[in-house]
């Protein structure tokens, strides 16, 4: 406008230029306005694309935390199964004993009580012994890894909303205590059943039956006390 007066001002200039100039203005407004457009829609698509595979890499990240542990069971499974038909066949033991003996040497208990006799099951005492505590300290890393995914980000969360100061007063929320006090209970449970078991069907005193759980449980296994009946050892087995 400031330069059209000018150029009238001046005088001998075709105001028609104007309208043109500013029709030509406007159109360039539009296209840019168009591109403007245009150019936020491809972020658009790629943020939906980017959501899309991520969501993608997390099934498959969840379906893969059903395989790992399934295939792991079933390898564990074949690797007792493989001991107990061995020695039961080649040793001449029972089922159970066989059972027995394959679940103290899997969760390293070893109460000492029965042992192969001749050379042959001796090797694969050792074959077996080393195949079960790979197997064990697998299955114990594959655990400490899904709790540590599972309870990290609560915690990190925890932690960073209470006092920056004392960030480890951190307190546990409702259901991480309930889940803490069923566990409790839980084992609690599990230890009282197991020494009345020991006590009116094994034949054990309380003293003997209490300490003999707890040393089992804790894969210690002395070997001053075991299992004295069969039924005993089928249950100490599971």
């Amino acid at each position: 406008r400031l330069k059209e007066a000018i150029c009238v001002w001046i005088g001998g200039v075709d105001k028609d230029w104007d309208m043109d100039e500013e029709t030509a203005l406007l159109g360039n407004a539009k296209v840019s306005s168009t591109t403007t457009s245009e150019d936020k829609e491809v972020p658009r698509a790629s943020v939906d694309s980017k959501l899309n595979a991520t969501t993608q890499s997390d099934d498959e990240h969840g379906t893969s935390k059903l395989v790992i542990p399934s295939v792991g069971l079933i390898v564990v499974l074949l690797h007792l199964t493989t001991g107990v038909c061995f020695y039961h066949f080649y040793e001449g033991w029972s089922w159970g004993d066989s059972l027995y003996f394959c679940a103290t040497i899997i969760t390293t208990v070893g109460f000492g009580d029965l042992a192969p006799k001749s050379t042959f099951s001796k090797l694969f005492t050792c074959v077996f012994v080393v195949m079960s505590v790979f197997f064990v300290f697998s299955i114990i890393s594959y655990l400490i890894t899904v709790l540590i995914e599972q309870h990290l980000e609560s915690l990190v969360n925890r932690v960073a909303q209470s006092d920056r100061e004392n960030p480890l007063e951190a307190k546990l929320t409702t259901a991480e205590r309930t889940s803490l006090a069923l566990t409790t209970l839980t084992f609690v449970c599990f230890l009282v059943i197991s020494v009345l078991i020991f006590c009116f069907i094994d034949g054990m005193d309380w003293l003997d039956a209490l300490y003999f759980v707890l040393i089992t449980s804790s894969t210690v296994g002395f070997g001053d006390l075991y299992p004295n009946k069969y039924s005993m050892r089928v249950f100490a087995s599971v």
